[in-house]
């Protein structure tokens, strides 16, 4: 779980094709929750900061991080999008305390928030994407395994992880091990590395098996992840 925080309303902000969930949500608490459309108040094709507070896989969940918030003061807010470069690259619920137009502005903010959230930080939107124009946006499957294999060709450098997501960060990584047959401890990876044709699970996998460059590779997606995003993802 990441962490971000702001006022003292919480506020839940879902992209403009998810009409179908708005009742569902009202329902929840609509005296503590507001939803707001995309378009509405709020210049979502304009990148901004915000201060991780938590992520969630489930809208539940989420509102109630929100609500905490909401009894110390504070507003959430809830994004729900794949539309910015820099989130996690898959539909999540990221609870953030607030939206602010520059880094210095939230870096300010964060220090009053991090009294009831210690873990929060500031996270970047990334660049935004239309995605209802740009049909040819690159699956993340597919990057994740192109990485892969450039991975065990040459030394990986930032210019081939920038605009990554920290998810697509972590497959890349995971994935040098699993063109080995690598069996995670992690089911999730597990199943997300059995929709590849390639991975062929190997009880007998041992560490030889990783050459000096993908070892290498490893550690620098690694250490690129936790500078950009705080911290390595996980399921």
């Amino acid at each position: 779980m990441g962490i971000w925080a702001n006022s003292t309303m919480a506020m839940i902000i879902i992209n403009t094709f998810l009409h179908e969930e708005i009742g569902v949500i009202e329902q929840l608490d609509s005296a503590s929750v507001t939803w707001y459309d995309f378009s509405d108040s709020f210049d979502f094709t304009t990148s901004f900061y915000g201060i991780w507070c938590a992520s969630e896989t489930d809208k539940l969940s989420a509102v109630n991080v929100a609500k905490e918030m909401t009894n110390v003061g504070l507003s959430g807010q809830i994004f729900y999008s794949e539309n910015w470069s820099n989130f996690t690259g898959r539909y999540e619920y990221i609870v953030s305390a607030g939206s602010y137009t520059s880094e210095a502005e939230a870096e300010a903010a964060l220090l009053g928030i991090k009294e009831y959230y210690t873990d929060a930080y500031v996270m970047y939107s990334g660049s935004y994407i239309d995605l209802s124009v740009q049909s040819n946006i690159t699956d993340e499957y597919d990057r994740v395994e192109r990485l892969i294999m450039i991975s065990s060709d040459r030394e990986i450098t930032e210019e081939d992880l920038m605009d990554c997501s920290s998810f697509e960060l972590s497959a890349v990584r995971n994935g040098i091990y699993a063109v080995h047959g690598y069996i995670f401890q992690t089911q999730e990876w597990n199943d997300f590395f059995s929709d590849f044709d390639w991975y062929r699970p190997n009880p007998d996998f041992k560490q030889n098996q990783i050459s000096g460059t993908e070892s290498k590779n490893a550690s620098f997606i690694r250490g690129y992840e936790e500078e950009i995003y705080g911290g390595i993802y996980s399921f």
